[in-house]
């Protein structure tokens, strides 16, 4: 438990929103159609905040990377809640990975934590399905 070992009083999860794949017909969202920045984004309002992690925070939420979802913590904005989509036609297509992302007190010179949520199968622990 990488994250328990950094921070002792651990936040509660809150489960993502679902994330499904858009339609293939489906234009990409223009800029106007992005998803507006939460305020506590504000670099006046987080002064605890690097401004790095501030601007690339900012940048994740305004320009999601295809098929990854990621959101900051409301108690903490170093913790994001990760949620990746398996690519299409690879064995993993269909797959949904949550993950649990830190940036320590030391990024970008440390780099961040990352814990997979999302049980895997071992082909040479697990028994057979």
């Amino acid at each position: 438990r990488i994250i328990a070992s950094i921070h002792p009083h651990r936040l509660p999860r809150v489960p993502p929103s679902p994330l499904t794949p858009p339609p293939h017909d489906t234009p990409a969202p223009h800029s106007s159609e992005r998803r507006k920045l939460p305020p506590r984004l504000d670099p006046m309002a987080n002064s605890n905040l690097p401004r790095r992690i501030i601007k690339e925070t900012q940048r994740l939420l305004s320009e999601p990377a295809p098929g990854i979802s990621a959101s900051p913590s409301e108690e903490n904005m170093r913790y994001f809640n990760v949620m990746i989509l398996g690519p299409a036609q690879s064995p993993y297509e269909g797959g949904v990975f949550k993950l649990e992302l830190f940036l320590p007190e030391e990024y970008p010179m440390a780099a961040p934590k990352v814990r997979f949520l999302t049980k895997i199968y071992h082909p040479n622990i697990d028994k057979a399905w």
